[in-house]
């Protein structure tokens, strides 16, 4: 005659078998975080090398770079109005990047304008760049799950010296929200970089 299972013998059994769930809950948990940072820390870093290089290859096709127009000028290849505004002469058009930054929002905006539509000197209160400057999404080229920044320092075309225009930037990029995110939902990137401008008239 068969014997069935005793009561001590099922609540070891359970208690095992709720061990081995638990065990299995938390690396499924973990594996879980662990593909959810990758994918963000992948979108973030693509969100700024995607960005640094529309920026150098503009700055690098700027054309009209001429030091003896001084002061510097948007008509004049390469510009830095702002550490958060710079303009650049292409061959047709004048492209402004812009790093809009409020409580909320964190994006760099860019827009185009023909060389006729564009202002000699224009200041940073132009009303040119009201539409770039109003954080109109149209205009946004980040993504909207990132929070991005650029800082633009250098030297303008149209400088009253002999040396090569440039732009250095420095782009910080992270996961919207990050200080309030979970580990594994954060990432960040800080990436530093210098080009020239190469349509330079010595």
């Amino acid at each position: 005659m068969k014997k069935g299972f005793s009561l001590f013998e099922i609540l070891v059994a359970g208690a095992i078998f709720a061990m081995v769930m638990v065990i299995a809950t938390g690396v499924i948990a973990q594996m879980s975080g662990y593909n959810k940072k990758i994918r963000v820390s992948k979108m973030v870093s693509e969100e700024t090398r995607k960005l640094a290089e529309q920026i150098s290859a503009d700055v690098r096709s700027a054309v009209g770079v001429d030091k003896t127009t001084y002061p510097a000028s948007p008509q004049y290849g390469l510009t830095i109005i702002n550490d958060d505004l710079i303009t650049v002469r292409t061959k047709d058009a004048i492209k402004a990047y812009y790093s809009y930054s409020d409580s909320i929002t964190k994006a760099i905006y860019f827009q185009s304008w023909t060389l006729a539509q564009f202002p000699a000197s224009p200041s940073l209160t132009n009303p040119i760049f009201d539409n770039l400057k109003s954080g109109n999404i149209s205009n946004r080229i980040t993504n909207q799950n990132t929070d991005t920044t650029i800082v633009f320092t250098g030297l303008s075309g149209g400088n009253a010296s002999s040396q090569q225009p440039y732009v250095r930037f420095t782009i910080t990029t992270q996961t919207k929200g990050y200080t309030g995110l979970k580990p594994y939902e954060e990432a960040q990137t800080l990436l530093q970089s210098m080009v020239t401008g190469r349509g330079y008239d010595k």
